[in-house]
């Protein structure tokens, strides 16, 4: 009687890896480390992801020239600048989520008073190194979104959060992006959204959450990447992916890469070119305006908002729901929304 082989199980950061089709020639950067003290030479090669002893994966940063972003950590109490030490830069994504105080996941584990930072795929650093010219980047959320889109060749800067595109102490975006423009002399820049950016939920129907403010959030988004761009002289797009049209219903950029083996340039292309109107992607110039992505995001009626959201939501036909600050309900007669309680009396509580 033969014995069955037993095949181990895949880590987490393995099954990760193997998703996105990333292998250990491309798990790699060379890096400068200012911090480099003899016998360590000041140049390595150093994995970019990696696994860490909890099954978690640790996502190295590094600037645009490949330099180590290294801070001080101060141990606690009186001994807290004695017990100080030089840390290397990780992002961690989280095997299994914490849950805030609000009940949210959290995904990303980044280290305690520091800075948020972008990631900048290899392809990026090389390109910056070369002084190579950039004719369209792309900024979107999520490290492993860009990664894998640097995969398939496009340009593409990874935030840790939607909220994150500015340095929190200029005020500005990020210096380290701000070079990138000017050295690669970039002629586009796409802020990307994922595919969802516009959806909502029958459970966000059902519990009374605004259903204004998460469209108005992704909105915002587009409102401050036009600002932070405005020294630049750039053309600027908001774009996201038209998940219904897409295998799979793909939200981010790598899913989408991932559900495609063979085709990605298919897809990029789509949505980097400007020779027509793409195809799988929502792309508007926001150089001037942003009125369009306004009324795109639904946020100027309330009746058009609820009209597009019952194609795939119909319960918000039936439902009293939150809309900027006040209730509403369909009114199927009038072929309108009808106010139930207007916000001032949801504020008062009258």
């Amino acid at each position: 009687m033969s014995e069955q082989i037993q095949i181990p199980e895949l880590s987490y950061f393995e099954q990760r890896m193997q998703a996105l089709g990333v292998t250990d020639e491309l798990n790699r950067i060379e890096i400068n480390d200012p911090d480099a003290e003899f016998p360590m030479p000041e140049t390595y090669t150093k994995r970019i992801f990696s696994p860490d002893d909890k099954g978690n994966i640790k996502i190295l940063v590094y600037g645009i020239d490949g330099d180590l972003v290294n801070y001080t950590s101060y141990g606690s109490g009186k001994t807290g600048a004695i017990n100080a030490k030089i840390k290397t830069f990780y992002i961690t994504r989280l095997q299994v989520p914490l849950k805030s105080k609000k009940g949210d996941d959290i995904k990303y584990l980044m280290p305690k008073d520091q800075p948020t930072q972008p990631f900048f795929p290899p392809n990026l650093v090389e390109a910056f190194r070369n002084k190579t010219k950039i004719p369209v980047l792309v900024l979107t959320e999520g490290y492993f979104k860009a990664f894998k889109a640097a995969m398939h060749g496009m340009y593409c800067v990874g935030l840790s959060s939607i909220t994150h595109m500015k340095d929190k102490t200029t005020n500005q975006l990020h210096e380290d992006i701000k070079r990138l423009i000017k050295t690669c002399q970039v002629e586009r820049v796409i802020w990307l959204m994922d595919g969802d950016c516009r959806n909502i939920s029958s459970k966000e129907i059902k519990d009374g959450v605004d259903l204004y403010k998460r469209p108005r959030q992704f909105f915002q988004t587009i409102t401050t990447f036009k600002d932070l761009l405005s020294e630049f002289d750039v053309l600027k797009y908001a774009a996201h992916q038209i998940s219904e049209q897409l295998p799979n219903d793909a939200k981010g950029i790598d899913d989408l890469l991932c559900e495609v083996p063979g085709n990605e340039q298919l897809y990029i292309d789509d949505l980097t070119s400007f020779h027509k109107t793409p195809t799988y992607f929502w792309r508007n110039d926001i150089t001037f305006n942003i009125g369009q992505a306004h009324r795109y995001f639904l946020l100027d009626s309330v009746d058009n908002f609820v009209l597009h959201h019952a194609q795939n939501r119909p319960d918000i036909l039936n439902s009293e729901f939150r809309f900027n600050g006040t209730m509403y309900k369909w009114n199927e007669q009038e072929n309108k929304c009808g106010v139930v309680v207007p916000e001032e009396a949801i504020v008062t509580g009258k």
